[in-house]
């Protein structure tokens, strides 16, 4: 993709060049009024189709993101025409990669990123009185292995140890921070950056048991605006907030473990159950 970018750079440069021999050709005619105008309008037109081929590369990174494969960007039309059929196909390509991302995945249900204190003395210290954590999950996480292509769409997450409010909910944030890498089905790992995402989760005890309250929703399924956010790789950093403005009352002294429970959906890698018979 590196080489793509540096390709739209050189046809920006190019075009720069271009712009500035028109323009001093232009001034060589010594045409009152229209000199100063015609250098304007030459300026303002290069600057909005550098706007768009910016757009259009990113266009076809979320492209690639949804698709999980590579995509060379060829734009053989850089007049306004060409750049907006580029960009319907792209957005049609990237609707049609939308609507059936899932399929053929297999569906994640439950698969729990537990934090315990053994490994985090200090940062659990500071949960308890600064409310916040952030963890990374590596691409050779054991709770991941075995599956590429991993989008996750929904998470529960459970501060264990907490001691509620009066009306015995917590209110907990979960911040995605948004560069992420992603393994593709040969092993391969590839890095995106997108916005940051913050999601919430709210939850509480009945009978002793943990019930969702609201809240729970990543990215790429149909609950509330879910459908119009991606998916979230989860080898990435996230952060854990429990704020006190919707936690006033409650105490974390206690805390001993984290548990984010995440769902969503991926694809095998290939040759991973060869590899561990082998192992075996």
């Amino acid at each position: 993709m590196a080489i793509q970018y540096l390709a739209i750079v050189a046809k920006i440069e190019q075009k720069q060049e271009e712009l500035d021999r028109i323009k001093a050709q232009i001034a060589s005619e010594n045409v009152p009024g229209l000199i100063t105008y015609r250098s304007f309008m030459y300026a303002l037109y290069q600057d909005f189709k550098s706007f768009v081929l910016k757009y259009i590369y990113q266009e076809n990174r979320a492209f690639i993101y949804w698709a999980q494969q590579d995509n060379k960007l060829n734009i053989t039309d850089d007049s306004f025409t060409g750049l907006g059929l580029a960009h319907s196909k792209l957005k049609g390509d990237i609707i049609t990669k939308i609507n059936t991302y899932s399929d053929p995945k297999q569906q994640l249900t439950d698969v729990m990123i537990k934090l315990l204190p053994d490994a985090r003395q200090e940062q659990f210290q500071k949960f308890k009185t600064d409310r916040t954590i952030t963890f990374n999950i590596p691409t050779d996480d054991v709770n991941f292995l075995g599956w590429s292509n991993v989008m996750l769409t929904n998470f529960r997450i459970y501060i264990n140890g907490a001691k509620m409010a009066s009306n015995d909910k917590l209110y907990v944030q979960l911040l995605h921070q948004g560069h992420v890498l992603i393994v593709d089905p040969a092993g391969k790992v590839k890095d995106f950056s997108h916005n940051r995402v913050s999601s919430v989760y709210q939850y509480d005890i009945v009978d002793g048991k943990t019930h969702t309250v609201a809240g729970g929703s990543l990215g790429g399924d149909t609950t509330g605006d879910n459908s119009k956010r991606i998916p979230l790789s989860p080898f990435a950093t996230f952060t854990v907030n429990v704020p006190d403005r919707f936690n006033p009352e409650a105490n974390l002294d206690n805390v001993d473990s984290i548990e984010i429970h995440f769902a969503g959906y991926a694809s095998p890698t290939k040759g991973f159950r060869k590899k561990r018979a082998l192992a075996q």
